[in-house]
């Protein structure tokens, strides 16, 4: 009789073991006195990555999880699920259970695209918001240095005489695709949209002068500065590296934005207290000066933002994208027929 009632106590301890999954503990401060209770961790933290190993986003999850490890007191476990452009990973971490044991380093605007544009299995607006941690990598678009264009406005009046060609490492449904949408759209400069395999084909094109002008990131344009002209900037400041270059917001195109931000969100539902653990965390780990200093060795661009400016940027961009999502699937039906 005592070994089945120990039996029966060891069954339930089991189930409830496991019923909780990801261990967590909420200490009382003071029972006696206040409800109040501190939540931590106990196990580790999965942080699903969207791309493969030694990609943008899987840098900046590998670099940031050591140090939102120390905040938390458990161990970040980098773990890349790539496949469909990062929507795999999207889709699974959406689903997951809403402990704050499982989430997802993602970038934008794939994270919107994926939705709008493929029918990712997931919703960019019902995401938990945990902070962001990478960004400022501008996209740019640039010209040959020896080219007779030098601005926007000459750009423009080829592209009305249908002798405008742009070139792009992304294809038909990236953000290279959006960019070109919103010049077309937005600054009205007709064109012919040209994808390459990369972005390094696609400066090549213009360095041989295949094309007229390309997209690019800031970062990856920097690297041929001597050899390239930037027209124009999709941000809101412009870069030191460039400071004649204007932003499109200058030119009188405010809505031409394109700051590739890399950050953390959660499943849709995670309790506001964890929540709020991971973000304070995130928020520390971002500052730590450990992280900041091979931010600044290794040329990542830096753009932290807590929880709530993280959302209202990711709900900015979604808005922005659904302005042009009609255009950009007709332009993706019509690649296909």
């Amino acid at each position: 009789m005592k070994k089945r009632w120990i039996f029966s106590l060891m069954a339930v301890a089991l189930v409830t073991l496991l019923a909780t999954g990801c261990g967590t503990n909420q200490t009382t401060a003071d029972s006696s006195t206040s409800d109040a209770k501190e939540f931590k961790f106990a196990d580790p933290i999965k942080l699903v990555i969207t791309h493969g190993v030694g990609g943008t986003v899987d840098t900046a999850a590998r670099n940031i999880a050591p140090y939102l490890s120390k905040e938390l007191g458990v161990a970040v476990v980098p773990e890349n699920k790539e496949g469909s452009g990062g929507r795999i990973a999207r889709a699974e971490v959406f689903k997951a259970k809403a402990d704050g044991c499982t989430i997802l380093m993602t970038g934008m605007p794939s994270l919107q695209l994926g939705e709008l544009l493929f029918d990712g299995n997931y919703k960019t607006t019902d995401f938990t918001y945990i902070g962001n941690v990478t960004g400022g990598d501008s996209g740019v678009i640039f010209v040959n240095a020896s080219s007779p264009v030098k601005s926007i406005d000459d750009l423009k009046k080829l592209g009305e005489e249908g002798k405008c060609s742009i070139a792009t490492g992304g294809g038909f449904g990236s953000s290279d695709q959006l960019l070109s949408m919103m010049l077309r759209k937005t600054a009205n400069i007709p064109h012919k949209f040209v994808p390459y395999g990369g972005d390094g084909e696609a400066v090549t094109a213009v360095l041989g002068n295949q094309v007229t002008a390309g997209f690019s990131s800031l970062s990856l344009v920097e690297r041929f500065k001597d050899q390239v002209r930037v027209l124009a900037v999709y941000a809101n400041d412009r870069v030191p590296s460039w400071p004649d270059a204007p932003t499109f917001k200058e030119l009188g195109y405010a809505d031409m934005l394109s700051d590739s931000e890399i950050g953390i969100v959660a499943p849709p539902g995670l309790p506001a207290e964890v929540a709020k653990v991971l973000s304070d965390a995130l928020e520390k780990a971002n500052a730590d000066p450990e992280f900041l200093a091979w931010a600044k060795k290794s040329n990542t661009g830096l753009k932290p933002l807590n929880a709530e400016d993280y959302k209202k940027e990711a709900l900015f961009v979604y808005d922005q994208l659904n302005k042009y999502l009609p255009d950009l699937k007709a332009e993706i039906a019509n690649q296909k027929q």
